[in-house]
């Protein structure tokens, strides 16, 4: 992530729960604190299908207990 001209040091993100059935995979993210939003803690969940060495989705962020949701796309591939 870039922020007024300089990197901020990220960490990698740790998986919560995740199930995967039938050929569709869903799941959380541990909690954590955000810095694009102040340090605020941020709640995400996400599910997708599963074909091939292939994986792709979507995701929802929520900023706090009861705050705004950002939703997404993501996918993964096996190498």
């Amino acid at each position: 992530m870039k922020k007024t001209g300089t990197y901020t040091k990220t960490k990698p993100l740790s998986v919560e729960f995740m199930a995967i059935e039938d050929g569709k995979i869903s799941g959380t993210v541990t909690p954590y604190a955000d810095p694009v939003f102040a340090r605020k803690t941020v709640f995400s969940t996400y599910e997708g299908i599963v074909t091939g060495n292939r994986i792709e989705g979507t995701y929802t962020t929520r900023v706090g207990q009861n705050g705004n949701s950002f939703t997404g796309s993501w996918w993964a591939v096996r190498k």
